[in-house]
């Protein structure tokens, strides 16, 4: 499961969506997914794996960014049970307003979820799908703005100022 399900991030920001499952009705000596994503919405940066997750690094690993897909295999062969947090995809908004998609897909070619009973089937696998709407920032009036309106005044002020001196001087001149 990918959470959260639904987020809302700024144009070029960085945001996590966490690969979370839950083992606790059918515990697993491992599995695999695939993430894929669209690469003209959002870049990918990196996974992380959850500290608290208990996985075998020699069962496990993960390929970034091919075409849209990354690929998250784990596994131990204590066995993966309960709910977990297996670890942490970050990725960066690009320049799009859009909402983009984050698939997850069974990865069965390469590493199937696997039983810890080799004689049981293999276990039901739930997979969703998070939507990102990428969305511009509110961008506050900055203060450039603020000074070229303050000079504005300030312009219209001198031009005040001279033409009430050009009317006064007209007066002081005018003899009787």
């Amino acid at each position: 499961m990918l959470n959260p399900e639904i987020q809302s991030v700024d144009l070029n920001s960085q945001f996590t969506v966490n690969l979370w499952m839950d083992f606790s009705a059918e515990p697993i000596v491992g599995g695999g997914i695939v993430l894929e994503y669209d690469q003209s919405q959002v870049a990918f940066q990196d996974f992380n794996w959850d500290s608290a997750f208990a996985y075998d690094p020699a069962l496990s690993e993960w390929n970034g960014d091919t075409l849209g897909q990354i690929v998250v295999r784990f596994g131990s062969f204590a066995g993966l049970t309960g709910p977990s947090i297996v670890g942490a995809f970050d990725f960066n908004s690009l320049f799009v307003e859009s909402a983009s998609m984050l698939a997850l897909v069974p990865d069965e070619l390469a590493y199937a979820f696997s039983p810890i009973d080799f004689n049981q089937p293999l276990p039901n696998v739930t997979l969703n799908s998070a939507t990102v709407n990428i969305v511009p920032s509110a961008v506050p009036l900055p203060a450039a703005v603020w000074l070229f309106l303050s000079s504005l005044g300030m312009l219209g002020l001198l031009q005040r100022r001279k033409s009430w001196q050009r009317n006064h001087q007209t007066m002081g001149s005018v003899s009787i």
